[in-house]
């Protein structure tokens, strides 16, 4: 039944999907209406360490992966409180590379109390391999409890996807594809992750 479950996921996360249209450029010549005139450059929270992924979530807050500081925060856009929902000790971040704690999306029933509160991130990890890439990518699955405001239970969805060393530095081969289709709704179709 895993093994089932985890080849449906990666056909899911390989699988070409539609445009969403958020995606869709506009028409040649299309006409926008008025500009909102409260729109204002500005600095939302300090103190992060490499933020690299940003989801606005269904509770109003900005939900951050820091690369090198391997956290998961939440960020309050009017205040600038940052509140770390998960501290991920195992991603692992090579000076100059693109590793580390990096992808990240939140499940489409997120807090709409349906016992989906699910959070998934991908990061890479040392797969005690050696050789030129020794580390590994995985996807990452974890609950969000909004008493505590915290992420648990982790549970690791696919792991030992290959890391790739490109141009003098390290890009995740399988983190491309996992983070192209959590842009298009993730694993909404695989109902149980």
């Amino acid at each position: 039944m895993h093994r089932l479950l985890a080849v449906a996921l990666v056909l899911a996360l390989v699988a070409p999907t539609p445009r969403v249209r958020a995606d869709m450029p506009p028409a040649a010549g299309a006409k926008f209406g008025p500009m909102s005139e409260h729109f204002e450059k500005r600095v939302v929270a300090i103190g992060l360490s490499n933020p690299h992924n940003m989801v606005f979530g269904p509770d109003g807050y900005l939900w951050i992966t820091e690369q090198i500081g391997r956290r998961i925060a939440r960020v309050d856009p009017l205040s600038g409180k940052v509140m770390v929902a998960a501290q991920v000790d195992d991603a692992v971040h090579s000076k100059d590379a693109q590793d580390g704690l990096l992808g990240l999306a939140l499940h489409p029933d997120l807090l709409k109390q349906r016992g989906r509160d699910f959070v998934y991130v991908s990061l890479t990890y040392a797969s005690g391999d050696s050789g030129d890439f020794p580390n590994r990518t995985l996807i990452r699955r974890y609950t969000y409890d909004a008493k505590t405001q915290k992420l648990g239970a982790p549970m690791d969805i696919i792991k030992g996807l290959p890391s790739a060393n490109v141009a003098g530095r390290k890009d995740n081969a399988g983190y491309a594809y996992a983070n192209y289709s959590a842009a298009q709704g993730g694993c909404a179709s695989v109902k149980d992750l």
